[in-house]
Parts: structure tokens; C-alpha cells; sequence
């Protein structure tokens, strides 16, 4: 399983909100993978808000998750930058150390292979 782009949450293309227990883990991991390979950083507002905040996946589905969700998700992939504290996930969920000035989302660049964004634009 891996993240082959990114979309934004309101895309009507996808057919859950959200994923269901049993295979959570695994599309978390993987969205985990991705924000360490190409270094991103946003907050749970640019997930929920931003045109390219919402991971999809190569087996269809996209990970739409809360505030918090994605906050814990960014202090687990960069832990080191915030301490391993029980509250690191806060900063990640409403704003970001880096927000948004040094803010790094997915760019339309980085999945060439994606072949959804013309459909997006049209």
C-alpha cells in the first residue's frame, strides 16, 4: 500500500469519509512513510482545508481524518521536533510550528503519475 497523490477533502471522486478500523493502521503507516519521504508539514486545518491535504491511496481509498487524528500523525512522524510529549499532537491539529510560512504541502509536481487532476480541473 502507498500514497500515489493527494487531493482535497471535499473531492467528490472518493467514497469514504472515513476508513474502517481493520485497515487504518495500515493506511496511517503509510501516510506516515510519505510525509517523511518528500519532508511535509501541515497541520490538521491545511488537511481538512487545503487543496492537497488528503492522502490517496493506490488501492482507492484517501485518508480523511480530525484535527487531532492528523496532529498525532504528524508528531508521530516527526518526533524529534517536538519532544515526545503526550500533548506534541496539539500543535500539528489547529496550527504548526511551521505555518504557514515554512508550511510544506504535496505539490501537484510531486505525483506526475497521479492522473486525477485534470479531472479536478475540468
Amino acid at each position: 500500500m502507498k500514497v500515489i497523490g493527494w487531493t482535497g477533502w471535499d473531492d467528490p471522486r472518493y467514497r469514504e469519509d472515513y476508513l474502517s478500523d481493520p485497515l487504518f493502521d495500515e493506511h496511517r503507516n503509510a501516510v506516515i512513510d510519505e510525509l517523511r519521504k518528500h519532508n511535509y508539514h501541515f497541520s490538521g486545518i491545511y488537511h481538512q482545508g487545503g487543496e492537497l491535504g488528503v492522502p490517496v491511496f493506490d488501492d482507492g481509498d484517501w485518508f480523511k481524518v480530525s484535527y487531532r487524528t492528523w496532529g498525532q500523525i504528524m508528531a508521530d512522524a516527526y518526533p524529534e521536533e517536538m519532544g515526545q510529549t503526550k500533548s506534541a499532537y496539539i500543535v500539528w491539529s489547529w496550527c504548526s510550528p511551521c505555518e504557514p510560512k515554512d508550511m510544506i504541502i504535496p505539490r501537484r509536481e510531486d505525483y506526475p503519475e497521479y492522473d486525477f487532476w485534470e479531472q479536478l480541473i475540468q
